[in-house]
């Protein structure tokens, strides 16, 4: 039952995709180089199996005015941080084969992730309701290492079947994401 339910949250995560680039809510318009002049972005193609690089996300976050840091994980496992409206996310990466630069690695999938601390706990019964209510994006309370409440959001996304351009996808899911994190916000009270 586990398999049959994340198969269909990934083949519907990778549907919004599809109807994301077909309506053009997750195109770049405007964000191309004016013709004649180099984009210094195509050198980092996409990969031929429609998995998702570092590199791409990179792009697609530079191309939306943001400011992108890669790390890596002690395995070498990229993951990107970075400021969307004045609060810290971060693209998780999972699946990553190996490659020579770890903003070349394909991976299967990737999170984005931004976490909330707060002065009180946020009751269960909102966060439960928030994730009967959300088809996207799912909510959970945690504790900081220095005991404070706390409140996540995130989004998970799969790459692992061909489909189309990998930064189209992503900017779908970063669209995702950025709506449903103000929503939650204004849910939890968060300011």
């Amino acid at each position: 039952m586990k398999a049959l339910f994340a198969a269909t949250r990934a083949a519907s995560l990778l549907t919004a995709a599809f109807l994301a680039a077909a309506t053009g809510t997750a195109s770049a318009q405007g964000l191309s180089p004016s013709p004649g002049q180099p984009n210094p972005d195509e050198r980092q193609a996409a990969p031929a199996n429609g998995r998702i690089t570092a590199g791409i996300a990179i792009r697609e976050l530079r191309k939306l005015g943001l400011q992108p840091e890669l790390a890596t994980s002690d395995d070498g496992t990229p993951r990107i941080s970075f400021g969307v409206d004045g609060y810290r996310w971060a693209v998780l990466f999972y699946g990553c084969a190996a490659a020579e630069r770890p903003d070349e690695r394909p991976c299967t999938s990737l999170q984005f992730f931004s976490g909330y601390t707060m002065e009180k706990p946020i009751p269960l019964f909102t966060i439960n309701k928030w994730n009967t209510e959300k088809r996207f994006a799912r909510a959970y309370t945690f504790v900081s290492s220095d005991g404070k409440p706390g409140a996540r959001i995130e989004v998970d996304v799969f790459f692992a079947v061909p489909g189309p351009d990998p930064g189209v996808s992503f900017r779908a899911y970063y669209d995702i994401m950025k709506i449903q994190a103000a929503e939650f916000r204004k849910r939890i009270n968060f300011k």
